[in-house]
């Protein structure tokens, strides 16, 4: 699997939180100079190959483009910036998972390019094997991963993909399987990993990652939520406030609430529902609209 090159131009326009959370994460890191780039030396603009001339000091090459098209432009100089490329890497990753869930162990490659182990994290009730997979979604995933020896634990694993949820026959049935989007988030300028949701996927019967299992499940800030035997991604805190107070109810014999009597048990309110759920994602919905008022959740 090749990494793609982001130009630094494109890297920039990304927002600032965002961009170095994902270098801090090691999930991006800068890579070799670009070889071709359009040239700026005149209105063609045309692609051009870089030469580089290295300096006799400590200094920083100084790169240039060779002009073919015109007599008048010998060379045009290219500064170093805008040279500048920025790649992923999975590698870098798995260390910083490694590093944010306390893992005693290195990070170390299984299949190179498709699988690490991020070694074995202590959580409530033991110790498991963390892996990270990549490529989980191509068509190849399920013959790569099934080189994977038995003796690597995969099997009582907790298996977090870079890409969406996988088939099941991609990995052992009993395996825990967790998109990285259901457990990551952006705090300020930092990656933080919800490892609330990995616990509750490990004190969930497995059985549920295949849709067959308890209907309703959740931690004890209601954050990390399992619905129908899916794990959903990571709730914000008003969204779990929300799915407290309706489970709460359902389990008092009030399996529906109004708009305003949800708003009332709320510390701080919202003017409407929607504001509380706009950002969530439509194919997980959490709770559902009953009648013209009504709101109940999704079980």
């Amino acid at each position: 699997m090749d990494n793609s090159c982001f130009e630094s131009s494109l890297v920039m326009r990304w927002p600032d939180e965002l961009r170095e959370a994902l270098i801090a994460s090691g999930l991006l890191v800068e890579c070799e100079y670009a070889r071709v780039i359009t040239c700026d030396g005149c209105e063609e603009a045309c692609l051009g190959e870089v030469t580089f001339v290295d300096s006799d000091t400590d200094a920083p090459p100084r790169a240039y483009v060779n002009c073919h098209q015109r007599d008048d432009i010998s060379r045009v100089a290219v500064p170093l910036e805008k040279l500048r490329q920025w790649t992923v890497s999975v590698a870098g990753f798995a260390d910083f998972l490694a590093r944010e869930l306390h893992s005693p162990h290195v990070a170390k490659e299984i299949i190179p390019s498709w699988l690490w182990w991020i070694g074995r994290p202590v959580f409530r009730g033991g110790s498991y094997g963390v892996f990270l997979a990549r490529g989980t979604a191509s068509d190849d995933a399920k013959r790569m991963f099934s080189t994977v020896p038995d003796e690597a634990g995969l099997a009582d694993s907790v298996i977090l993909t870079l890409s969406a949820m996988p088939s099941r026959d991609c990995f052992p049935a009993t395996a825990r399987i967790i998109p990285l989007d259901h457990i990551l988030r952006l705090d300020g300028h930092s990656l933080v990993v919800a490892t609330g949701m990995i616990q509750l996927a490990l004190s969930t019967p497995a059985k549920m990652a295949s849709d067959d299992g308890d209907k309703f499940r959740a931690t004890e800030d209601y954050r990390c939520v399992w619905l129908h035997g899916k794990l959903l991604p990571y709730l914000s805190l008003s969204q779990a406030e929300v799915v407290r107070i309706l489970d709460i109810a359902r389990k008092g014999g009030r399996p529906v609430m109004t708009h305003g009597d949800i708003l009332s048990r709320m510390d701080d309110p919202p003017a409407r529902m929607s504001d509380i759920f706009r950002s969530y994602d439509p194919r997980s919905v959490v709770i559902r609209r009953v009648g013209k008022d009504g709101y109940r959740l999704n079980i």
